[in-house]
């Protein structure tokens, strides 16, 4: 043969291969431009739950759990259509890589690299990009490790491209697996949770919320009483709710006894975690806890009918009075001058009733004489006795008596209302200054008006209950 030629063929050959991996070279790059975005849109699932999860909404560990402000049905839906896209895009990925394979294959024949299997590596390739499962993943992995090869096959090194669609499809795997498995822990795991967000509360005509949540005494009527200061001298102190006058206070009072009564469409009174009686709104929006500042009142009383009790010994036994009273006069150490009939009233210096507008500072004291017909024994088997140590003293038909001394301040405080709880938890509480405690105990504490606002006889009750109401 001639040797231009065989020159001759072997350029032909030659630019025949050239040609063809410039070929495969183009279709490599449009394998890269649709597998690229394959590979960025299954990543961008798993990041999508996590920014969703904790970078769109709050997200925190508490008691070894993950909890996030986030949709848990949204959270849900990304994870499961990622876990159910992934295993599709498996085939699709080795099907592209193949032409990756095939380039270098093709370049590999060209240079005579390392890039050329021998038939029973061509064979795992071909079923690692085709097949792309786990029994082809275990074929190739079993190989690698050397099982049921002649030491000849040892001899012959596994090519690159052998390895990197192995290690490709490992990674393919294990990605949709964890992917899967992560869905399924999901939810398993997961539940919805009530989650309360402490938010600014600046605008009290929203739809949500139609009036303000914070409670205070009225400054400006105060300060317009002090400056009239008539028709009567208790106009000033009391807030302008005692007027004085020949009609009555029944306007000016009835806002305060409706929300002592709890029957105000504006107010009403319930009690903090540490007893302390407050003011608070009486319709609060469900799932809303806040915080608020209040007026309230805080008391701590206690029976002293032990030191008030005057029998009459001259008769050779104790004499507690006629039927119908009882003898009362409290020894000095307890600072109230109580008596048959006194009813629920603050305390001056001397333990004289006084109305509550002229209290001399806050806190103060209260006393009471309460009388129940509850103890009331017919066959007068605890005729002049107490009832246990509750402080009950029954006696003549009036039933049991029992005397009360209480120390009472006004208190400025600013609370907590948990929504899940319905609790009211006091956060802060400092008294209240001596114009604001008259404003506030002026009502319930009235020596002309024998009508008590607050009952001062409650039948079926003991003294703690007594001291709540």
């Amino acid at each position: 043969m001639d040797p231009h030629q065989a020159i001759g063929k072997e350029s032909v050959v030659s630019l025949k291969a050239k040609r063809k991996a410039r070929t495969s070279r183009r279709t490599l790059c449009c394998a890269f431009l649709v597998g690229g975005p394959i590979v960025i849109g299954v990543f961008g699932m798993v990041l999508a739950v996590i920014s969703y999860t904790c970078v769109a909404h709050k997200c925190w560990i508490a008691d070894r759990h993950l909890v996030s402000t986030a949709s848990l049905g949204k959270v849900l839906t990304i994870s499961q259509v990622a876990s159910h896209v992934t295993p599709v895009t498996i085939p699709l990925l080795m099907g592209l890589t193949s032409y990756h394979i095939a380039e270098k294959w093709l370049k590999a024949s060209i240079t005579e690299g390392p890039n050329r299997p021998s038939p029973m590596q061509f064979g795992l390739l071909l079923s690692v990009l085709n097949s792309a499962n786990i029994p082809s993943l275990f074929s190739a992995l079993l190989y690698f490790l050397g099982f049921g090869q002649t030491q000849e096959q040892k001899n012959y090194p596994a090519p690159p491209i052998l390895r990197r669609s192995t290690a490709f499809l490992f990674i393919s795997l294990l990605t949709t697996y964890l992917i899967t498995g992560s869905d399924a822990w999901l939810h398993v795991t997961s539940k919805a949770v009530i989650i309360e967000s402490i938010l600014p509360y600046s605008n009290h005509n929203s739809s949500l919320i139609s009036e303000p949540l914070g409670r205070a005494i009225n400054h400006t009527q105060c300060d317009e009483a002090q400056l009239i200061g008539w028709p009567s001298l208790s106009y000033g102190p009391s807030c302008g709710q005692i007027t004085g006058g020949s009609a009555g206070d029944g306007v000016t009072m009835m806002p305060g006894l409706r929300t002592l009564s709890n029957s105000s469409s504006t107010h009403r009174i319930v009690f903090a975690n540490d007893q302390t009686a407050i003011v608070v709104p009486v319709t609060i929006p469900p799932n809303v806890s806040y915080t608020a500042p209040t007026i309230g009142v805080k008391s701590s009383c206690k029976s002293v009918t032990k030191n008030c009790l005057s029998p009459n010994t001259s008769t050779g036994y104790d004499d507690y009075g006629p039927q119908s009273t009882l003898n009362i006069k409290c020894s000095k150490k307890t600072k109230f001058k109580a008596s048959p009939g006194f009813g629920l009233a603050a305390l001056d210096d001397k333990g004289n009733s006084a109305d509550g507008f002229n209290v001399s500072s806050n806190p103060f004291h209260v006393g009471s004489v309460v009388t129940s017909m509850a103890y009331y024994d017919e066959d007068d088997s605890l005729f002049d006795d107490y009832v246990g140590s509750s402080g009950w003293f029954i006696h003549g038909n009036q039933g049991a008596w029992n005397i009360i001394y209480c120390d009472v301040a006004a208190v400025d405080v600013a609370y907590a209302y948990k929504s899940s709880t319905s609790e009211f938890t006091i956060m802060t509480s400092t008294p209240s200054s001596l114009l604001d405690t008259r404003a506030i105990i002026t009502y319930e504490f009235q020596i002309y008006d024998s009508s008590d606002p607050v009952a001062t006889v409650v039948d079926g009750v003991d003294l703690q209950t007594y001291e709540e109401t």
